[in-house]
């Protein structure tokens, strides 16, 4: 298995590590990767989910201007085997971009865990100076047993 983690991101990562990857290993037969999600409060800019009753990916709106809800692809993943075989199969040669160019061929075959505890794009310096604030308040809150820090 292979975990991404794409564009700028913090998260609570290190609290959900192996949820996480229990969520991959534990997946629908036909899922050839697992996506965190996480609630957002911008919504047209992010990519927006729809779910399934399994919680898998049906249909995905990257930046659009009225989404249709909240949930967001939080751009952390966990691809198998099989999905890196999909993506080689796409053929780009040049710069891809995940949610544009894998995730719409991935549809039906993503099942997701859901990030509840924190996230955030760190992509502006507005955002991560919120996220040097807010980051470490919320791990010292949760963070795994037998951490040091």
């Amino acid at each position: 298995r292979y975990i991404s983690v794409t564009g700028v991101q913090t998260c609570a990562l290190p609290i959900y590590l192996n949820a996480f990857i229990h969520t991959h290993q534990s997946r629908p037969a036909d899922c050839v990767a697992t996506m965190m999600s996480f609630e957002t409060d911008y919504p047209s800019a992010c990519g927006i989910l729809e779910l399934d009753q399994r919680g898998v990916v049906t249909a995905f709106h990257e930046k659009v201007a009225n989404p249709p809800g909240k949930l967001a692809n939080a751009a952390v993943f966990i691809f198998s085997s099989a999905a890196l075989a999909i993506i080689v199969g796409l053929q780009k040669h040049s710069v891809a971009e995940i949610s544009v160019d894998f995730i719409p061929t991935l549809l039906g075959k993503i099942v997701t865990f859901h990030n509840d505890i924190y996230h955030r794009d760190i992509g502006t310096p507005e955002s991560l100076a919120a996220a040097e604030q807010e980051f470490p308040e919320i791990y010292r809150a949760f963070k795994p047993k037998g951490s040091e820090q």
